[in-house]
């Protein structure tokens, strides 16, 4: 029992001297024993040296791999929360709003326009505008009216069109005599009183276009220099409708439905003056007899017209 006791000291103190002794070949010289120890303990002793320092060498790695991880764990745990974008609403699709209803009949027409601000001419329509530095002029227009206004007297420029007028009356513009220029474009004129334009001697520009009329109007004032009157229904041309007019330089009946039995030889007797003539997109087959003289510019575009006689110019 003592000399297994004395064994077992013999162990604990060889290990314990190798593990806090230095490695092999450090501190002590070289051929010196090892402490008197059997062969036996001498190599158990010297298989601690090599699992001491071996663990001294993975201590010496671990610690500084220990303390990053511990420093970026810390970062971790101090650093804010990053706040996660808000996903952005997506914007709605706008419903097609389905285009504007065109009134096709009376009662579907939009009620007229109220009555604007009071103006600085008494005798103003409360319907229309009266410029103050325009004061022969009176502005009518896209009002939704059904029928032209009383006119005042001293109106020498009247702006009626993008309305609803229907018909031209004989009182249209008794009041008016002074006229000069009546645009009437855009309403949906099918008739039109034979007296009611020659009441206006001093009118000179008659726009009419974009209408429902079906022939030209007749007694028109003779000092009329312009007439337009495309984009109509017109198919006919009464009798001597332009004799008179001496001073007449531009006709416009394009886009109409005018054919060849319409025009005869005296159909254009009287425009001395003519220098303009538009009857391009009608129902031509021909060429129109006796264009007058003077005319410049013939437009004949988009008919049906297959022959030029020889000498028609």
């Amino acid at each position: 029992t003592q000399a297994r006791r004395h064994h077992w000291e013999i162990r604990t103190s060889s290990w314990l001297s190798a593990a806090t002794a230095p490695p092999k070949g450090l501190g002590r010289k070289r051929g010196s024993p090892a402490g008197g120890l059997s062969p036996q303990l001498r190599g158990e002793a010297g298989a601690c040296r090599c699992v001491t320092w071996t663990m001294r060498s993975s201590l010496y790695w671990l610690l500084p791999l220990l303390l990053i991880l511990a420093s970026v764990a810390q970062g971790q745990l101090t650093r804010r929360p990053r706040p996660r974008p808000r996903p952005r609403p997506r914007p709605r699709p706008t419903p097609s709003l389905p285009p504007p209803h065109e009134p096709s009949e009376p009662t579907d027409l939009p009620p007229p326009l109220p009555p604007g601000p009071p103006s600085v001419f008494p005798d103003c329509p409360r319907e229309c505008y009266c410029p103050p530095d325009f004061p022969s002029a009176l502005y009518c227009d896209s009002r939704n009216l059904r029928k032209v206004p009383v006119i005042p007297p001293r109106i020498h420029y009247l702006y009626l069109q993008n309305n609803f007028i229907t018909e031209l009356p004989v009182e249209s513009f008794q009041n008016a005599t002074g006229l000069r220029w009546i645009n009437l474009d855009n309403n949906r004129i099918r008739k039109i009183d034979q007296k009611v334009l020659e009441k206006l001697p001093s009118l000179i520009f008659l726009y009419m276009e974009k209408n429902q009329l079906e022939e030209v109007p007749s007694a028109l004032p003779r000092h009329l220099e312009q007439l337009r009157l495309s984009q109509n229904q017109i198919s006919r041309i009464p009798p001597g409708v332009f004799s008179k007019l001496d001073n007449l330089l531009l006709l416009d009946l394009q886009h109409n439905k005018l054919s060849d039995g319409v025009f005869k030889p005296d159909t254009f007797q009287g425009l001395k003056n003519l220098m303009q003539l538009n009857l391009a997109h009608n129902i031509l087959r021909k060429m129109p007899p006796k264009v007058p003289t003077a005319i410049h510019q013939l437009y004949l575009d988009s008919n049906r017209i297959e022959t030029i006689p020889n000498g028609y110019f």
